[in-house]
């Protein structure tokens, strides 16, 4: 398997399989409000194979992933939602004090791994417990005043 490195401004990873290339291209990172937000993050597949994707998070706690597991086609564009959720403890800062409560700068990372959609599969999840990733991206999310 050959590896082109990544982009300075999107990250990419081209792999020569023996299923034909496969490429998934993002940008190399997302900046939020640190009091919260949503934001839409493009993938693109610009290979020769549909693929299968997971995504995996850095924090859980303040970052909600809309398809965690999904397919994307050949030569497709998929957007998959990030939002930023604000802390309990914020929000009741806030409704008590009255006062703008900041919610704290932070900086994380997600990371989509993928591999060569299964034939007849229908289930990404399912999907991808037998499968091993062939490739993935980092990409930083940072939360700012």
């Amino acid at each position: 398997m050959f590896i082109v490195p990544p982009k300075k401004r999107s990250q990419s990873a081209v792999h020569f399989h023996k299923y034909g290339i496969m490429a998934l291209l993002g940008a190399s990172s997302v900046v939020f409000e640190a009091d919260g937000g949503c934001v839409q993050y493009t993938l693109t597949n610009s290979g020769m194979t549909d693929l299968v994707y997971k995504i995996k998070s850095t924090n859980n706690k303040d970052y909600r992933f809309k398809e965690v597991y999904a397919f994307i086609k050949a030569g497709a564009k998929l957007n998959v939602e990030i939002t930023r959720t604000v802390s309990v403890i914020v929000l009741l800062l806030y409704l008590y004090t009255e006062r703008c409560a900041k919610a704290q700068p932070k900086s994380d990372k997600f990371i989509v791994q993928y591999a060569p959609k299964p034939v007849d599969c229908k289930d990404p999840q399912a999907a991808w417990k037998g499968l091993t990733a062939i490739g993935e991206i980092a990409v930083g999310i940072h939360a700012l005043r």
